[in-house]
């Protein structure tokens, strides 16, 4: 029907034109799809054998683009070109993944140093407790051997304390004493000599 149509043909020839003329575009971030092997070619329309792949999820700029196909700066610098449809603007699910990863293995990294340190300060917690507990232990024997001396000691002051007694009131008593003693012997002298001679004093 196109065929015979030339009007029909001749639009039909001048979109397939547009759609095949390559826009020119600043240099935009693309990425290759997920979970496929993207040749890259010399010839515009790929129709060349590819002379090397790009992997999925590796970045490339986009220099200009139509509808089927782009030209592409790989990351090392060499320039080429891809089917468009097989590049999107966000990363793959491939890179989002992969920094997943590489985030959880950072942060279980970290989770073991913080169990490593926090291990490491649970057991100097526990030596110092345990030299508290030590010192604790040696000052309550201190103390309870000073308490038994205090006591001892004093056991000792009320067992052997005598009253204290001034000098003057010993010589006095001993005075007295000698004087008391020398007086009764004389009276004793002076009734043995009556008795003998009779009731007479005799001197």
């Amino acid at each position: 029907m196109i065929a015979s149509n030339p009007l029909l043909l001749a639009r039909a020839s001048l979109v397939l034109l547009v759609a095949m003329v390559p826009t020119v575009v600043g240099a935009a971030p693309a990425y290759v799809t997920d979970q496929l092997r993207l040749g890259f070619h010399r010839a515009p329309d790929t129709s060349d054998n590819p002379f090397r792949m790009l992997q999925s999820g590796e970045k490339v700029e986009v220099l200009e683009r139509n509808r089927f196909y782009a030209r592409v700066r790989a990351s090392d610098g060499v320039e080429g070109w891809v089917k468009a449809g097989f590049l999107m603007n966000d990363r793959p699910a491939v890179l989002r993944v992969a920094e997943v990863e590489a985030k959880e293995s950072e942060l279980d990294a970290e989770l073991q140093r913080i169990a490593e340190e926090r291990e490491s300060n649970s057991q100097q917690i526990a030596s110092l407790q345990s030299k508290v507990d030590d010192a604790t232990g040696r000052l309550q024997t201190v103390q309870d051997e000073n308490l038994r001396l205090q006591q001892e000691n004093e056991a000792y002051q009320e067992r052997f304390s005598i009253p204290s007694v001034p000098i003057t009131w010993t010589l006095g008593g001993a005075l007295f004493t000698l004087v008391a003693g020398f007086l009764l012997g004389l009276l004793w002298v002076d009734h043995r000599s009556r008795k003998r001679h009779g009731g007479i004093r005799v001197y």
